[in-house]
C-alpha cells in the first residue's frame, strides 16, 4: 500500500468545515453568533452555566481538531458533538431571541430541509 502524506493544516481547517457543514448552515451561523455573544460576555465576566457549557463544547472541539488525530471524515467521527451544538443553539434561541424564537425554529428547520435536499440532489448520495 502506498503511504499518502496528509498535510496537517489542510485537515485542521477542512475537518472544522466538514463538521460545521454536517451540522447545517443555520446551526453553524447560530453557533458563530452565539460565540460572538459569549466572547463579549467574557470581557464583562458575566457568564452563566449554559454559556460555560457552550464554551466547553467549543474548546473540546478545537482541542480534538488541533491534535490532528482525525484527518478526514471528521463529521462522522465527531458525531457525538452534534447534540452539544444543538442544545447550545436551542438555549441561545430560547433565551436571547425570545420574541422571534418560534419563527426562528421553523426557519432553521426549513433551511435544514432545503440543505438536505440540495445535498441529496447535487452530491448523488444514496440512503
Amino acid at each position: 500500500m502506498a503511504d499518502f502524506p496528509r498535510p496537517y493544516w489542510y485537515f485542521v481547517i477542512g475537518d472544522l468545515v466538514d463538521f460545521f457543514f454536517f451540522l447545517g448552515i443555520p446551526l453553524t451561523a447560530l453557533t458563530g453568533y452565539y460565540l460572538c455573544k459569549v466572547a463579549k460576555k467574557m470581557k464583562k465576566i458575566k457568564l452563566i452555566r449554559p454559556d460555560a457549557f457552550f464554551l466547553s463544547f467549543i474548546l473540546t472541539l478545537l482541542i480534538y481538531n488541533l491534535t490532528g488525530l482525525i484527518r478526514g471524515e471528521a463529521a462522522r467521527v465527531w458525531l457525538f458533538f452534534m447534540p452539544l451544538a444543538v442544545i447550545s443553539s436551542a438555549f441561545f434561541i430560547t433565551n436571547y431571541l425570545k420574541k422571534q424564537s418560534r419563527i426562528i425554529v421553523f426557519l432553521i428547520a426549513f433551511i435544514l430541509l432545503i440543505q438536505t435536499l440540495l445535498v441529496e440532489i447535487y452530491f448523488d448520495t444514496y440512503w
